[in-house]
């Protein structure tokens, strides 16, 4: 029981990982945009 929920907070680190991945690559093509380069 104690591996499930080891594995559970695993997947949901992971998640939380990618989520704040994602928001930081938002915000450099924001800034990105705002410095009106080409978009790579």
């Amino acid at each position: 029981m104690s591996s499930l929920f080891r594995r559970l907070f695993r997947v949901i680190r992971i998640a939380d990982d990618i989520r704040s991945i994602l928001r930081a690559f938002k915000l450099l093509r924001k800034a990105i945009r705002k410095l009106g380069r080409p978009t790579l």
